[in-house]
């Protein structure tokens, strides 16, 4: 799926569809996001929450009846898992209309116009069954100094650092290092976006125990 063409089509459409309203629309790109995150596979997993999130709805009606209305409208496949423990699957339509477009299906090409382009990226981050199987102590000494180096995890001690790193490591080790059934080419976009993701997460916790409010303790209630 090349990303321009992509927008290009679904927005082409937008404007002549009268059905959608701005919760279609937000929803809509934040399910492109994390497809492009990914490296647009042809299936992937989505967290209801994040998704909320991400596209701004604090409805879970309003998510519902925009996700299924997506589906009716044909901008995308939706089919909804009934377990929580795994997420609703999507697929994005294709709406790439060019003639000339040649669809790379591995979504790894560097011709492919992709937003995510790490600034990290060296040969070591390229991946295939070689280094899964045979080279593992080296792919998780890349993985440490990628964390080290992050410029996201300044504030962190090398302790807490390698912490984060080796959870990473850990937990698509466990996945075989796939997503949706493929076989990860780079990791590197991935450690960006559990990076992103943990920081979020701390920059909310801060938020909620955060009170602006002086406190007098020496009053009765």
């Amino acid at each position: 799926m090349n990303y321009i063409l992509q927008l290009n089509g679904v927005f082409s459409n937008f404007a002549k569809d009268s059905r959608l309203n701005p919760s279609h629309i937000s929803l809509y790109m934040a399910l492109f996001n994390l497809a492009n995150t990914l490296h647009f596979p042809k299936e992937f997993q989505v967290d209801r929450n994040e998704m909320m999130r991400d596209a701004k709805i604090g409805s879970l009606t309003t998510y519902h009846k925009c996700i299924k209305e997506l589906n009716e409208f044909k901008y995308v496949e939706y089919y909804p898992s009934h377990n929580r423990f795994r997420g609703s699957k999507i697929i994005l339509i294709n709406f790439c209309t060019s003639p000339k477009q040649v669809v790379n299906k591995s979504y790894t090409s560097s011709k492919q116009a992709l937003v995510h382009e790490s600034k990290h990226n060296t040969n070591n981050n390229k991946l295939n069954t070689n280094v899964f199987f045979k080279d593992k102590k080296k792919l998780k000494q890349s993985i440490l100094a990628f964390f080290s180096n992050h410029k996201s995890l300044e504030f962190l001690t090398e302790i807490q650092k390698k912490e984060k790193a080796t959870q990473f490591y850990n937990y698509y080790q466990s996945l075989g290092w796939k997503i949706n059934g493929q076989i990860i080419e780079d990791w590197n976009p991935a450690a960006d976006n559990w990076i992103l993701k943990a920081n979020t997460k701390n920059t909310e916790s801060k938020t909620y125990l955060h009170s602006k409010t002086k406190k007098v303790y020496d009053k009765p209630l």
